[in-house]
């Protein structure tokens, strides 16, 4: 492997697992709240930051969190991707591209990690920041 991989992981073989979207998780986290009669996901503090790391399945993940995108203290996702994986595993070549799209059209900025680490080389804050 390459300096840094991880050999544990292999590809031989698959298993079928059970996924829910994040939408339904809410969902279902208060239905079940409801039904035990204890206070449900509303009484949460509010979720004001998402973090992904799900390799190469962002595009996936955000069009089953398209409920959650638009609750009003969310004012963070933060990932990192691949172009060239996001290709590969969601068959379409618009994949980044609709990934950031889903993202904008909810009113996110997009920042790189390289004016990420400019902007914090330059000052304590990130509000000098320029979205891409």
């Amino acid at each position: 492997g390459r300096p840094g991989s991880c050999d544990l992981v292999s590809d031989a073989g698959s298993e079928e697992v059970s996924v829910l979207t994040l939408d339904a998780l809410m969902e279902l986290l208060a239905l079940q709240d409801a039904a035990n009669e204890r206070p449900g996901v509303e009484s949460w503090p509010p979720i004001c930051a998402l973090k992904l790391d799900v390799e190469g399945a962002e595009l996936r993940v955000l069009k089953g969190a398209s409920r959650l995108l638009t609750i009003p203290s969310l004012h963070v996702v933060h990932f990192e991707f691949l172009p060239d994986l996001l290709v590969e595993r969601h068959g379409s070549a618009a994949a980044p591209a609709e990934l950031l799209g889903i993202l904008r059209g909810q009113g996110f900025q997009i920042y790189t990690g390289a004016a990420v680490l400019a902007a914090r080389r330059n000052s304590s804050t990130l509000g000098g920041l320029q979205a891409s």
